[in-house]
């Protein structure tokens, strides 16, 4: 019988050949999901479209219609220059606090909204007869589910389901009132780069006691209240207040596109607060705003950018938060501007304020 030979086999000459190739082939894959990753955070939401928009671009994306047949035509980004204007509103009319009616309003801030208590509030408010709810606040997140493209894109969204309690609240005739930061804005201002206030230097995004900044001139930032608005207005809520609209009065504080001059952070405010009621009157929603606290003694203030004489033209209201020991002086100075009492301000304080026909109690 023949005994078994014993074979010897050499290593395969293309063994490395194959490893490489698996090693690339992970390396690109790694490459291409950070790549989507990355640039997720320079996606432009216009109205019925998304692009990309670069670090140092700006692009203009116009709605042709239906893409023609034939070959694809390539549009190169172009440099858009803001032109601004001095504005003179002393002739402003608009239909602002037109048919206003008062309101006695419970007030929950952001960290105070939980599902519990909402539904809780839904099934009977007592003596309140209107509800204001902080939705947004400075640090830029939503504290409920928003449908907008932009808020599930860079993180923004919040938790809180609003569609049951909303449309329970409105059967017992409850008005509601959603408060929402407009460009004081942490979050976005520090992931969406190209629609933030930056530092003069170039040097990144313009942040002031850990508070990050959006340019009031962005279409994008413009774009993104409008759709908080209108995607309010139809959860049921009958008034948007504006808090955190104004800027730093701040020689490093610069603009994100290019202008022809660069304006003052009072006409930078009036400018948007202007476009804000135009948008509310297509909308059909009323709109209020919060002053700071310095313009409420001193009526036009260039350290933030509110000129509450314009306000009154433009807001339906206008709200301010004051403890028992400023009451006295805010409500002077704030009549000065009406010449009376008046009904259309909101005192938001842990009170009632004596002898005002609007207030919202802080809860306990």
């Amino acid at each position: 019988m023949p005994r078994p030979r014993n074979v010897y086999r050499g290593k395969g000459k293309y063994g490395w050949i194959i490893t490489l190739a698996v090693t690339l082939l992970v390396v690109a894959l790694l490459a291409v999901i950070w790549l989507f990753y990355y640039l997720q955070r320079f996606i432009v939401y216009d109205k019925d479209t998304l692009h990309l928009e670069l670090p140092g671009e700006r692009s203009v994306l116009v709605d042709a219609g239906p893409a023609p047949e034939g070959p694809a035509v390539t549009f190169t980004p172009v440099a858009v220059e803001i032109v601004v204007d001095p504005v003179d509103y002393s002739d402003l009319e608009t239909l602002a606090g037109e048919d206003l009616s008062t309101i006695h309003a419970r007030f929950l801030g952001f960290d105070e909204l939980t599902q519990t208590r909402i539904d809780g509030l839904a099934a009977g408010m007592g003596d309140f007869d209107a509800l204001v709810l902080e939705l947004k606040g400075s640090a830029g997140m939503l504290r409920y589910q928003s449908a907008l493209p932009i808020a599930a894109s860079y993180g923004v969204n919040g938790t809180l389901s609003l569609a049951d309690a909303t449309e329970k609240l409105k059967e017992q005739e409850v008005y509601l009132v959603a408060r929402i930061s407009a460009l004081a804005d942490t979050t976005l201002s520090t992931r969406y780069g190209p629609i933030a206030m930056k530092n003069s230097n170039g040097s990144g995004v313009f942040v002031q006691n850990g508070v990050g900044w959006l340019d009031p001139y962005s279409d994008v930032v413009r774009a993104y209240l409008k759709d908080l608005m209108t995607e309010l207005k139809q959860l049921g809520f009958d008034e948007i207040l504006f808090t955190g609209l104004a800027l730093p009065d701040s020689p490093l504080l610069d603009y994100s596109g290019s202008m022809t001059g660069k304006p003052d952070v009072v006409s930078a405010i009036s400018s948007l607060s202007v476009w804000l009621r135009t948008q509310a009157d297509e909308i059909g929603i009323r709109i209020s705003a919060q002053a700071a606290t310095a313009p409420l003694l001193q009526m036009q203030s260039a350290t933030v950018g509110q000129d509450l004489e314009l306000w009154f033209k433009v807001f339906d209201r206008v709200a301010f938060e004051c403890s028992p020991d400023d009451q006295a002086a805010a409500l002077t100075a704030l009549r000065n501007v009406r010449g009376e009492q008046d009904s259309r301000l909101l005192p938001i304080a842990i009170t009632g304020i004596p002898g005002l026909n609007n207030w919202a109690i802080k809860s306990s």
